[in-house]
Formats: C-alpha cells, sequence, structure tokens
C-alpha cells in the first residue's frame, strides 16, 4: 500500500515505538489533526498505517494491553492482528470495555468509540494478576 518512502516512516515510527516501550514500557501512538483535504483517502490511509506499526511492534515487544480510540480504527487494528474472538473482562463505563483475545491469551484489548469519553478509571485498570 505504501511507497518506499512511506514504508521508511513506518519503519522509523515502529523503531521509536520499540524504543519507548522497552524504556518506559507504555506508549501511545496518535495522530494529530492533519489539514490535508486534498488527499484522497487520507482516514483509511492514516488507519492502515496505524494498524501496520501496530502490528509490527506486537512482533519483538511484550504487549500486555493494546488501548484503541476510534471504531474504525479498532477495526483495521484487529483485522491486521487476525483477532476474532473476545471475551468481557471489565467495563469501565459505556461503550468502553476491556476484553481478552482468544487468539492472544497474554494480552487485553480495550476499546472506546471515537465519540465517548474517556473514563478516569481507564488508569486503574486491573492487571492480569489481579484478574486471576
Amino acid at each position: 500500500m505504501f511507497n518506499r518512502a512511506g514504508q521508511k516512516l513506518i519503519a522509523g515510527w515502529t523503531a521509536e515505538i520499540i524504543d519507548s516501550l522497552e524504556r518506559k514500557n507504555k506508549v501511545i501512538i496518535a495522530t494529530n489533526h492533519l489539514d490535508c483535504h486534498d488527499v484522497l483517502g487520507l482516514p483509511a490511509r492514516i488507519r492502515e498505517s496505524i494498524a501496520e506499526v501496530v502490528e509490527n511492534v506486537m512482533s519483538p515487544a511484550k504487549v500486555e494491553e493494546l488501548i484503541i480510540e476510534g471504531g474504525s480504527t479498532s477495526f483495521s487494528i484487529i483485522q491486521r492482528l487476525n483477532y476474532t474472538r473476545f471475551y468481557p473482562t471489565h467495563e469501565f463505563g459505556p461503550g468502553l470495555i476491556r476484553v481478552r483475545i482468544e487468539e492472544q491469551k497474554g494480552i487485553f484489548l480495550t476499546l472506546k468509540p471515537g465519540s465517548y469519553v474517556w473514563a478516569e478509571s481507564i488508569w486503574d485498570y486491573p492487571t492480569d494478576h489481579q484478574m486471576k
């Protein structure tokens, strides 16, 4: 989907994220508001870029929790990672749910539609050892 320059940007972004995870054990992947009305299919390209970066990060890094905002972004990432079965473990508030992933038993996924507000309790979620 991406040309050589685009792949180089994806690789650089992936490396930055992996480095941050190794140093701080947490990372937030986000995009700024882009004023690029003339770019054809920009929202889809952004979603696919994020999904590719997440996939690239998941291989070498030990990730225990993914927290994703936005329904279409969530769908792109879930599809890219081939996750198909989920089991709810915690509801932080309306529309904000944490699930266990069947295909990756050591990873939890928290999803929030873009139009919903983040619940303050999101940062106090139970850790894996507290769930057992």
